[in-house]
Order: structure tokens, then C-alpha cells, then sequence
């Protein structure tokens, strides 16, 4: 009988260990980020450059002495100072400019401001990088007002990551969570979000098995009300992520109180929705992030299948004919569409259908992706205040004709640069001796007159963040760095 029982436990924890060999698990996912299967020793030399720069980062008293002074100008929206200050070097161009360079060190990541241009080849350590942001002065726009030109561009050293490491890391976590893989996973029962039943619990334990410490240091912060589902449509299987979660309030006030006083002050007071979408008008994702502490804070949704990004109609219908592979892509077209809400001070201010064009294109030795904004509506404002108390009286706090300032700034932005625009262009380019670089421009034009200014200070009196919580936060992300890179470094160990 003894043996006989011996032999069941042995089938059974046979059939145990090989259906979940079969399974792809999100380890094998953060293998195959990088060539020959490099990507869990790639993710951990990675994380380590990150923990680094943020963690071990210095400046040398002239820079803090700028920081500050830039931080302070830019909450007063004063464009002004900084144009006039000795910081910024005057150019033939009529730009007066400013020049950053980080470099990494022994045991310190350092970041100074200097008053010399950079020169184009600088060490190629993994994270070293130089910023040029430039400042020009318009007496007068097409709307009539004073306005800035504004540019920053920067470049950063990459060794051998680049987006392609990027790109396979997300496919896998896709496979991951492909129906018939969701359904061979066999991780043992974890503890972390255990209101979350079904296939996401499959999933959840998948992860807590890669990222025991990353999944417990988000189970104390962060609810998890609703995480993904398997559905049919016309027979076939998809993944259907739909994740839906809010922050632990009460934990974040016993740990970091700063944060919580802040977030309380946060409540009511704005919504995002984001939707992006194909150049053919099916979309990819949509998310939300409100500030109601009635509702769910953060809300995703989108499809996948077979590792591969499967759009969906106005419906919610899932187009199998288009899915895609995004290691596979080359040239693709996108619609980023952003609607905003803000409550402040007794006004409703709501902008619908924010609109930038983005292109990404990727060849063997070069990826580019640019972003264009290419248009902003009018906003709706309503409220107590707006249009029924005469405007003498609201002129203290708001401008009564705020409505056609927002339109004007917003014009500016639209026609920035001579009719160019705003917008974001990132090249990557790849280096076979570990040299890849990721080179970034933006541009823009800002409006400059009082009632901006006033407004910005509004927008700085409900959103600033203070010295505790900027402390505080500093120490959350250090902490959830550490755990991270904690995980990855034991991933890199064999299997017990």
C-alpha cells in the first residue's frame, strides 16, 4: 500500500513539474528580452545602472544652487528669468542656452550644469548623458501676445539595450498571458491580491513566482479590484486585460503620511482618459486615471493573443485580421487621444479629444518615433464662478475671460516655431561595438502674458509637491527599485 501510495505522489508531482515546464512563465519572458537568451543577466546589469542614477545621484553646489532657481521659475511660469539669467549662454540663433552632462563615476552617478557645448562623442558607459535646452524670446505671436520658443535636446548612451529589448520583453509578458498558456500555468498559490480569482490568479501567482518582492511591496499599496479575462469571439480565444485598481490609502498614510496628505488634496480635483488608437481608427489600449477616491483610481484596457496586440472596434470588438507582433513592426502609424478634467476653485474645466500624431519606423540600424500635437479643442468651462458673478470679482483668483486665454495658449502651442508645431522626435541608433544612443528633441511655444502666469500659479497651488512629499516619494521608488532589482538578481540564480 506504501508503495503504491509512493508511486501516486511521484505521478502526480510528475505530471506536476512538466505541465508547468510547458508553461512560458514570465522569467522566460525576461530571457528572451535580450539575444541568446541573456535577458535575466541584461535586466539585472540594467536595473543596477537605474537603481544607481537615482539612488546615487549627485550634483555639485553650483547646479543645486541652479536647480532651484530653475524650479522656482518654472512653477512661477517666469520664462523670463531664466531667458535673462547668467545661466543661459546667448546664441547667434537668438536662443540663449543651457547645457547638462551626467556621468557615472566609481560610486556616484554626477550631474553638472555647464556653460560649455558638449561635444558629440563623450564615454559610453551605460546611462551617461548630455541635455541642451534652449529659450528664445517673441515679442509678439500670432495671437498677439509675448511667447517663448522652447527646445531641449539630449542624448543618452545605451551600450546594447534598445527598443528591441523593450519590444520583446512586452511580447513575452504577452505570451504569458495567452489563453491556452494562462491555462498550463501551475505556480503555487500566493498570497498577494487573493481577492483576484480565476484566470488572473493563474497569472498573479506566475508573477509572484519571478517577483516575489515586487508583488508584495504592490499588494500593500495598490487594490487590485479587477486584472484580466479570457474570452471568445467567433470561437477564437483571446486575453482580454482588463485591470482595474485604486491605492491602499490607509498603508500609504502609516508609511508615507506626506504622500497621503498630498493624494487627499488630489481627491476630486482632475480625470484623464487616454485612448490609443491605429492610424485606421481601431484602438490599441485605453486607460483612465481619476482623482475620486469613490472610484477606481486606474483603469486599463486592452487585447492580446498569441503574444500578439489584437485591436478592438468602437464596439469593443476584437479585429483578429489586424493584430500585430511588436517585434515584428515597422512602419506604424498611431493616434494618441487624451480628454482632461479639472475642478479648481468652484470651475469645471474640460478639453475632449486631444489629439497627437505619432509614426514609429524601425530598421535594422535605426528606430525613430515621432509624436505631433495637431490639435487641442476648445475647452468647456462651467461653474459657480464662470459667466454669473460679474468678472471684476472673480479677477482676484481667475481671469473672468479665461476661456479665450486657454484658447490663445493653446493656439501657440498648436502654430509653435513658424507653423511647425510642437512636438517630440526620439532616434535610436544601433552600434554593433555596445555603443546603441538614443538621441531626443522637443520643441514648443509657450504663450507669456499675466493671466498665464496667474493660471500656472493656480495649477502650482492645487499640484505642488513639497519638500516631504518629494522625500517621501524619493523613498518609495528607491524601495520599489531595490525589491525589483532583488527579484532579478535572484532569477539569475538556478532553480532549487
Amino acid at each position: 500500500m506504501k508503495l503504491k501510495c509512493l508511486i501516486v505522489w511521484t505521478l502526480v508531482n510528475l505530471v506536476f513539474v512538466f505541465d508547468y515546464a510547458q508553461a512560458y512563465t514570465f522569467k522566460d519572458a525576461l530571457r528572451d528580452s535580450a539575444p541568446q537568451q541573456a535577458g535575466l543577466h541584461e535586466s539585472v546589469r540594467f536595473m543596477q545602472m537605474v537603481n544607481k542614477v537615482l539612488t546615487q545621484a549627485e550634483t555639485d553646489p553650483a547646479t543645486d544652487v541652479f536647480l532651484n532657481f530653475w524650479i522656482k521659475s518654472i512653477a512661477d511660469f517666469n520664462f523670463d528669468r531664466l531667458y535673462k539669467s547668467n545661466y543661459f549662454v546667448p546664441a547667434k540663433s537668438g536662443y540663449h542656452r543651457i547645457y547638462f552632462k551626467g556621468r557615472h563615476y566609481p560610486d556616484i552617478f554626477r550631474i553638472s550644469l555647464t556653460t560649455q557645448k558638449q561635444s558629440r562623442s563623450f564615454p559610453a558607459d551605460l546611462g551617461n548623458f548630455n541635455i541642451t535646452s534652449g529659450l528664445k524670446k517673441n515679442n509678439e505671436t500670432i495671437v498677439g501676445d509675448p511667447s517663448f520658443n522652447l527646445y531641449a535636446l539630449g542624448k543618452a548612451m545605451l551600450e546594447n539595450f534598445s527598443h528591441q529589448n523593450l519590444m520583446a520583453l512586452m511580447e513575452g509578458f504577452m505570451k504569458v498571458v495567452d489563453p491556452d498558456n494562462i491555462n498550463h500555468i501551475q505556480a503555487p498559490l500566493s498570497m498577494v491580491f487573493n481577492n483576484i480569482k480565476g484566470d488572473g490568479r493563474k497569472v498573479l501567482n506566475e508573477f509572484y513566482h519571478t517577483f516575489p518582492g515586487l508583488s508584495i511591496f504592490l499588494n500593500r499599496y495598490t487594490m487590485l479590484n479587477s486584472l484580466l479575462k479570457i474570452k471568445k469571439s467567433q470561437g477564437i480565444p483571446y486575453t482580454h486585460h482588463n485591470m482595474k485598481a485604486n491605492l491602499r490609502l490607509d498603508l500609504i498614510q502609516k508609511d508615507y503620511p506626506a504622500i497621503f496628505d498630498y493624494l487627499a488634496r488630489m481627491d476630486q480635483l482632475f480625470r484623464y482618459n487616454f485612448r490609443l488608437k491605429q492610424d485606421d481608427g481601431l484602438t490599441i489600449i485605453e486607460f483612465k486615471i481619476e482623482a475620486d477616491k469613490t472610484k477606481d483610481m486606474f483603469t486599463m484596457s486592452y487585447y492580446t493573443r498569441n503574444g500578439m496586440v489584437v485591436p478592438f472596434d468602437q464596439e469593443g470588438r476584437p479585429v483578429f485580421e489586424k493584430e500585430y507582433s511588436l517585434t515584428k513592426l515597422q512602419d506604424f502609424k498611431m493616434k494618441f487621444e487624451i480628454d482632461i478634467y479639472y475642478y479648481i476653485y468652484g470651475l469645471k474645466f474640460l478639453t475632449e479629444n486631444i489629439i497627437t500624431q505619432m509614426h514609429y519606423h524601425n530598421t535594422p540600424s535605426k528606430m525613430t518615433m515621432t509624436a505631433n500635437l495637431k490639435d487641442i479643442p476648445r475647452s468647456q468651462i462651467t461653474g459657480k464662478a464662470f459667466h454669473i458673478v460679474p468678472t471684476w470679482s472673480i479677477n482676484f483668483m481667475i481671469p473672468g475671460d479665461i476661456d479665450q486665454q486657454l484658447r490663445k495658449f493653446t493656439t501657440t502651442m498648436l502654430r509653435a516655431n513658424q507653423g511647425k508645431g510642437t512636438n517630440m522626435k526620439l532616434i535610436l541608433k544601433m552600434n554593433p561595438q555596445r555603443k546603441n544612443t538614443l538621441n531626443i528633441l522637443g520643441t514648443t511655444e509657450l504663450l507669456d502674458n499675466f493671466f498665464i502666469r496667474l493660471a500656472f500659479r493656480i495649477w502650482q497651488d492645487k499640484f505642488k509637491l513639497n519638500q516631504a512629499v518629494l522625500k517621501e516619494g524619493f523613498n518609495g521608488i528607491s524601495k520599489l527599485l531595490g525589491v525589483l532589482l532583488g527579484d532579478l538578481q535572484q532569477s539569475v540564480l538556478p532553480e532549487k
